[in-house]
């Protein structure tokens, strides 16, 4: 895949955490929950071991992640 930002080659690999990740407008402090509706879940497998699928750019350090 080519960098939508750069357009140099990206390497596809995981994104991983300890804990569900999600996509939100409005940080958080407390409650690391999705709200059904405003939130976007971009994790996979999160009983087991939450991942995404993504692409890194090294040339301009940027990440796409596929959710």
């Amino acid at each position: 895949m080519k960098c939508p930002y750069c357009e140099s080659e990206m390497e596809r690999g995981v994104v991983q955490s300890a804990r569900q990740m999600f996509f939100t407008t409005e940080p958080r402090s407390v409650f690391f929950v999705p709200r059904k509706g405003k939130d976007v879940v971009v994790s996979h497998d999160n009983f087991t071991c939450p991942s995404c699928y993504a692409y890194i750019c090294r040339n301009c350090k940027r990440v796409v992640i596929e959710y």
